[in-house]
């Protein structure tokens, strides 16, 4: 055999390319081009998309092992310090980088509480003044420069409390500082100190003076300041209260920190530079990020005369000034400089599964909604304010969009301070139902909670208990984020098209779209407000001075149990509302005729379709009035409304499978002849400890019927080889 020279080895092989250059991937060569976001797997167009949401913390194992469990789906999401729960292990830092060098396509995304923090972690890092108290009192006594226990006489002890926090476990942190010389706070001159005692009756507190690495210093009578700290938190009775941020734009400015939205933005700015702590990850998500400063877990904290004081002035405040949410514009803001600092290449998100979080639509890549449509909705009661929520976010998130589902439940009961029942999980027919809506709408699955009812915060990470879970065996996971037995992520492949919902392939009822309906539709509905027609559609001004746009639209028409409305509206922008912020829109059917409390969607300046599903509507009428309220007096326009008389279910097709689900209170048939003629399907091969009733690995015919509150994951034949 002829020897050949390396000249002509070379040769051959440019040749070779040459000849085989068309047939690389155009998939693959434009991923090479994309930038290190745009390589993420869970941004490919291959479903499901899923990754590992904190059970990534469990580093008490050595790497090899931990690696090998997570690196299964397509990445992880975690805390890496001890910022809100204090048993952080020290190297999560460590293995989350060590992963990523590993494992560069695959999501690392730094999981942070964006309204409050620890301070036990890091404390330096901002000034006394950055922080959100409450209104507070002078002294009645001199304080000395010592350390210890200390009574001090106040004006108004009412205004400290014990037994506080989510878990009514915890007394008061306080900070304790100078007054100006106009009588105003000074946090410049502070300590912090933690309350022991309050006795009303004489007003003195029993305060440890010097806490959290602060210094004591001396008071004359009257010339000292105390005020609380408004808090977050305990999230469990191992953690600490947690300090809130003071976000509002008013909080005031300390030197070259700015102040405190600049400061937290600057810090975590660091984190993610290049050299940076986190510097190797793809981003972080905020947890529990509200839209204002009136937090739900501590409003029972905030009464009897106690408010927070955005402006250090010593007064009440709420954090509004001139009926403006200053809290909110300060959060809006603090957002716009967080991408400043971090760049369009790091994915920031935020929580969205409820109205009340930040609205930063725009500035964020996407949501993580914590449980769906929330943790507590076990029946999916809420399903039409859930799709809503995603679909406005698919439609202003920042490039890329990007969003998850914390794939977890809330406890039943669990109200502030009472056992928790952390045992109880919706049946499997539930699991799927919100799987298969969120896999459908493009949101990847973060795996919290396991198969078979291990909650993530108990037995896997044990935050309300002393235990962990054992990790000498794999995490198991949802057979449909997998196929099953089969185990292999993204399985469905790339997408065949958006989810089609059956209703809106019915002829309907009623629709309302050109100038000629719309002026009909005017007659029938009732408004305090002004209400005219142009040629965009219906337009209603609120009345003045109600600070809301509200009105009734009657003679909606009732054909059987099922109602899908569909509502595509747009609204002039609130001046009360920062740069961007939509507007909350609540839908609303009579109880008595079927309807739920209230459905809720955003009403932008963009149009936005609204979908929403009444699935019990009264058999015995047959018209129904449906009443809408939008925040803010300024204009909102409606450019369509369609109503349908059918159950809200979908389909959608993938390149290796289908997706059905029935969010409807009773069985509906689908006919898969008309849905994917020419295509073989077959149920998913299930594991051993899951629903293998359901997902059998039997082949389907042409008519499956799906039980209600219920999806499936259906397998294309070739798709299983």
């Amino acid at each position: 055999m002829k020897q050949l020279s390396p000249t002509s080895i070379v040769l051959a092989f440019v040749s070779l390319l040459a000849v085989e250059r068309n047939t690389f991937s155009q998939e693959a060569t434009d991923l090479a081009r994309r930038s290190p976001l745009e390589k993420l797997d869970v941004l490919q167009d291959r479903h499901p998309r899923s990754f590992f949401f904190r059970l990534s913390e469990n580093t008490y194992e050595p790497y090899q092992g931990w690696d090998a469990n997570l690196s299964r789906l397509m990445g992880l999401c975690g805390k890496t310090y001890p910022a809100e729960i204090v048993n952080i292990p020290d190297n999560c830092v460590e293995f989350f980088t060590r992963f990523k060098e590993r494992h560069p396509n695959q999501l690392v995304l730094f999981h942070a509480n964006g309204r409050a923090r620890d301070l036990r972690f890091r404390p330096d890092l901002f000034h006394a003044g950055h922080w959100l108290y409450f209104n507070g009192c002078k002294t009645k006594t001199s304080i000395p420069a010592e350390a210890g226990v200390l009574d001090i006489h106040v004006d108004d002890a009412s205004l400290f409390r014990i037994n506080m926090g989510y878990e009514r476990e915890d007394n008061d942190d306080i900070g304790l500082c100078a007054l100006t010389a106009d009588g105003k706070p000074d946090w410049t001159v502070s300590e912090q100190v933690k309350l022991i005692s309050v006795d009303r009756v004489n007003n003195v507190i029993r305060v440890e003076r010097a806490q959290y690495g602060t210094n004591p210093i001396a008071f004359e009578a009257g010339e000292g300041y105390l005020a609380a700290h408004v808090v977050d938190g305990a999230w469990g009775s191992e953690n600490n209260i947690l300090w809130m941020y003071n976000f509002s734009t008013e909080c005031p400015s300390y030197g070259d920190e700015g102040n405190c939205g600049k400061a937290r933005a600057k810090e975590l700015g660091d984190l993610f530079s290049e050299g940076g702590e986190l510097g190797i990850f793809d981003g972080l998500e905020f947890d529990l990020f509200e839209n204002a400063a009136l937090s739900r877990p501590t409003m029972k904290n905030w009464k009897h005369g106690r408010w927070p004081d955005a402006n250090a002035d010593g007064k009440p405040d709420a954090c509004v000034f001139g009926g403006v949410n200053t809290y909110a514009h300060g959060v809006y803001d603090f957002f716009v400089e967080l991408r400043e600092q971090m760049g369009d290449n790091k994915l920031i998100m935020t929580d969205g599964q409820m109205m009340i979080l930040s609205r930063v639509f725009g500035v964020v890549n996407g949501m993580e909604s914590e449980g769906w449509p929330v943790g507590k909705d076990y029946r999916v009661e809420d399903y039409s304010g859930g799709m809503n929520r995603y679909q406005y976010f698919r439609e202003t998130s920042a490039a890329p969009a990007f969003n998850y589902l914390n794939f977890r439940w809330w406890p039943i009961g669990g109200d502030a301070g009472k056992e928790r029942d952390y045992s109880k999980t919706p049946p499997f027919s539930i699991q799927r139902l919100v799987m298969a809506c969120n896999v459908a709408m493009d949101v990847a699955i973060g795996q919290s909670d396991l198969p078979g009812g291990t909650p993530i915060f108990t037995d896997v990470l044990g935050y309300h208990s002393n235990k962990r879970y054992k990790t000498r065996r794999l995490y198991p996971i949802w057979d449909e984020l997998v196929m099953g037995v089969a185990q292999r992520p993204g399985w469905l492949g790339r997408s065949g098209g958006e989810l089609v919902k059956l209703a809106e392939e019915t002829d309907p009822l009623m629709v309302v779209e050109d100038v000629g309906g719309f002026e009909s539709l005017a007659k029938s509905i009732e408004s305090d407000g002004d209400i005219r027609v142009d040629s965009k559609g219906l337009v209603v001004k609120g009345k003045p001075g109600s600070g809301e746009v509200r009105f009734r639209i009657n003679d909606i028409p009732v054909n059987g149990p099922d109602l899908v409305i569909l509502l595509a509206m747009s609204g002039d922008h609130s001046s009360l509302l920062a740069p961007g912020q939509p507007r909350v829109a609540k839908v609303v059917i009579p109880k008595h005729a079927g309807g739920k409390s209230d459905y809720e969607t955003w009403c932008g300046t963009h149009d936005f379709k609204s979908s929403f599903y009444f699935s019990e509507m009264n058999d015995s009428i047959d018209a129904v009035s449906l009443q809408v309220q939008v925040e803010g007096e300024q204009s909102i326009r409606v450019s369509k409304l369609a109503v349908h008389a059918h159950p809200d279910v979908f389909y959608r097709k993938f390149e290796n499978g289908l997706i059905l689900a029935n969010p409807s209170p009773r069985p509906f048939t689908f006919d898969l002849s008309s849905i994917a003629p020419n295509a073989s399907l077959k149920r998913i091969q299930g594991s051993d400890d899951q629903d293998r009733q359901t997902n059998n690995g039997l082949p389907v015919g042409s008519i499956i019927q799906l039980p209600a509150k219920d999806g499936l994951f259906l397998v294309g034949e070739t798709s299983a080889h």
